[in-house]
């Protein structure tokens, strides 16, 4: 969410549910309004872990369904740590939460085209005491690209 309004359970499963249909991995998070907090770990689109205040696993799932409000947050490849006691079922996740996947179909993502990247001019335009001077672009794998000058210090070369 972009609002600092708290969500309510139903907007946050909402909010759940967009990575899971995407099948991303990652951690879910949700600060809740009493200041703790709740996690999911999803792997490939699927709920592995949940850990709720003091709750782990399947208990954190009852007292998540008691009612909750808050802000949610999706970290993508973030691999929280949790407890063994933490893991869940998927299926049964989504069946207690009662989670509906929005559809995504190929086509409605926009095509993105990748557009060939711009040439770069042949010539270099530099700028002297008011005059635009265009001298000849060089070449970066050429071996006769223009050599820098030698650093100066009051009249005399300075070797570095």
């Amino acid at each position: 969410m972009k609002s600092n309004a708290y969500a309510d359970l139903a907007q946050l499963l909402h909010e759940l549910s967009v990575p899971l249909a995407a099948k991303h991995s990652g951690t879910f998070f949700i600060a809740t309004e009493d200041n703790t907090s709740c996690r999911f770990a999803i792997k490939d689109g699927e709920i592995t872990h949940c850990c709720y205040k003091r709750f782990h696993g399947s208990e954190a799932i009852q007292a998540i369904q008691a009612g909750l409000r808050g802000r949610a947050a999706f970290s993508e490849n973030n691999n929280s740590l949790f407890r063994e006691s933490d893991k869940v079922n998927h299926q049964d996740v989504v069946h207690q939460l009662g989670l509906t996947f929005p559809q995504t179909a190929a086509t409605d993502e926009p095509s993105v085209e990748k557009k060939p990247a711009p040439e770069e001019p042949t010539y270099l335009k530099k700028t002297y005491r008011g005059q635009e001077i265009l001298t000849e672009r060089p070449k970066p794998d050429t071996k006769n690209a223009v050599k820098k000058p030698p650093r100066m210090y009051r009249g005399q070369i300075v070797n570095d």
